[in-house]
């Protein structure tokens, strides 16, 4: 999966995976247990400059024991107050940990994501104010994903269609899909007519969608 994301090149501090260690939250929820142990605070901050505005001070007056464990294993908060999913912030921590050095374990690759998730990724990696660059084999494995893969509903259309420019190559491929599953009769009769009713009543839509279809005779037919 991480092959998918990638960050400008730079030069790695030299401490980039000491401590202190973050334990996330996103808007006051904990999400440490759903991420890797031990994130050095100074790899998501070399990799993820903006996220600095949301470390937590550190707290004060700890009892003793707290006290005494927090010096033998530095801990720092960082709550990100953006509306942003679990799910694409352990991918994007998961290329942080890789491209500073840190082994990673190979399971966490095993599941590509889906097309839900990626557009999820897409998402939170602007919201941090990374470059659009560094998803360019993210929107060719969502591509990819959209001609080899299973039929797309109408809920990934729609938050498709929200994210990409009308002349986006995975809008295309989104509409190949469709059809393509329509010819084998994939749609329920309650799907398929919400679904063209959704592209024929905008007039972008429609015109991608005709010059898609005139490939494919065989659609009119049905």
């Amino acid at each position: 999966m991480a092959y998918l994301l990638e960050f400008q090149p730079s030069k790695l501090p030299e401490d980039i995976l000491a401590p202190p260690y973050v334990m996330f939250g996103i808007q006051g929820v904990r999400v440490a247990e759903m991420l890797p142990p031990r994130i050095p605070l100074n790899a998501v901050l070399h990799f993820i400059p903006t996220l600095a505005r949301f470390v937590l001070p550190a707290p004060e007056n700890l009892p003793p024991k707290i006290a005494q464990g927090a010096l033998r294993v530095p801990r720092v908060g960082l709550d990100i107050r953006l509306n942003i999913g679990v799910a694409s912030l352990q991918r994007i921590i998961l290329k942080v940990l890789q491209s500073a050095s840190r082994t990673v374990s190979m399971r966490a690759f095993r599941c590509p994501p889906s097309t839900i998730t990626s557009l999820s990724i897409r998402k939170t990696w602007l919201l941090f104010g990374l470059p659009r660059a560094g998803l360019d084999g993210l929107y060719i494995h969502m591509q990819m994903h959209l001609m080899a893969g299973p039929p797309v509903c109408f809920e990934q259309m729609e938050a498709l269609w929200d994210a990409f420019p009308p002349e986006s190559d995975i809008l295309r491929a989104m509409f190949v899909n469709f059809i393509q599953s329509h010819l084998v009769y994939h749609y329920s009769r309650v799907e398929f007519p919400a679904i063209q009713k959704w592209y024929l009543s905008d007039e972008k839509r429609r015109a991608l969608f005709k010059s898609i279809e005139a490939k494919f005779p065989a659609f009119s037919k049905l």
